[in-house]
């Protein structure tokens, strides 16, 4: 089995080992004791076996007593941000993903709310990171994981990098000032996110001069520069747009403060590599109504 759940990713195996810890859960409750045993072994043999591979590849061996690991002999990953936290980081060590905890139908300012809710629970009292996560469980969508909460909070300055799985029963620490405002707050997390995240400075320049923009077309100028799926792009314009950047009204566009801040960088469309729009052609609309590119198939 431990072979089998390997495959899942790392925070999937925390979530399932967490429900397995919790005897008020249906997923504890439903299993047997003896159940329990053998399920709890195997997370946390997969879960070594993900630990293992950040640093070095695993050779696994089939026994009669089950799955052993052992770590070949190579040299460590060279991503050492990823080696040390569970963050998906880039050389710089910047975040190359992140992940909301919202749905898509709810309002972007949700996921600030959630952040200046975290740090109120914090300034009250300390709280482990677990303890974080489980006060923000009932207010978040169902696929929401802890590892990528904590990324997100890391993103957005107020939490440090952290291996949930490895931190959770330390107490969770603020990296923003208690007195700062609600207004500073955001301030900082806009910083933050700008230098923490991936294409964030190309998405404000982008945004800035091709107003009205669609999703699939601001993606679509970006992966000339870098490749980034659909979710992902997303999920950065609604993080702009959550901490006051950008707006989205028929369109995305930049905001007051996302364009001071966009002032301070050194990024500009000469950085970015966008691909030039084709000639316009006899009986074709040259502004493209569909933002897509639809009607030029």
């Amino acid at each position: 089995m431990a072979l089998t759940l390997v495959k899942l990713p790392q925070s999937d195996m925390e979530v399932l080992k967490a429900y397995l810890d919790d005897e008020e859960h249906r997923f504890h409750q439903d299993l047997t004791p003896a159940q329990r045993i053998a399920l709890k072994r195997s997370l946390e043999i997969g879960l070594e076996l993900q630990r293992i591979r950040k640093t070095r590849p695993a050779n696994i061996t089939q026994t009669a007593e089950g799955p052993q690991i052992h770590a070949a002999d190579s040299q460590p990953e060279t991503d050492t941000h990823s080696s040390s936290s569970a963050l998906p980081g880039d050389r710089a060590g910047r975040l190359t993903q992140i992940h909301l905890p919202i749905t898509s139908e709810e309002r972007s300012d949700r996921i600030f709310e959630l952040l200046i809710l975290t740090r109120e629970w914090l300034n009250e009292a300390p709280l482990t990171y677990q303890e974080v996560w489980r006060k923000l469980i009932p207010r978040m969508a169902s696929h929401a994981q802890p590892q990528y909460v904590c990324d997100l909070w890391y993103a957005l300055g107020i939490f440090p990098a952290i291996d949930f799985h490895r931190s959770q029963s330390q107490l969770a620490l603020v990296t923003v000032a208690e007195t700062l405002g609600t207004v500073e707050v955001r301030n900082h997390a806009l910083r933050a996110l700008v230098d923490r995240v991936t294409l964030i400075p190309e998405t404000l320049a982008l945004v800035a001069q091709i107003r009205r923009s669609s999703t699939p077309e601001i993606r679509r100028r970006l992966s000339s520069t870098a490749e980034i799926t659909g979710v992902q792009m997303r999920a950065r314009l609604r993080s702009l747009e959550a901490l006051g950047a950008l707006q989205n009204e028929q369109g995305w566009s930049i905001t007051n403060l996302g364009a001071e801040v966009l002032e301070t960088l050194s990024v500009s469309l000469n950085d970015i590599a966008i691909p030039r729009p084709r000639p316009s052609e006899p009986g074709r609309d040259a502004s493209r109504l569909d933002g897509i590119g639809f009607l030029e198939l």
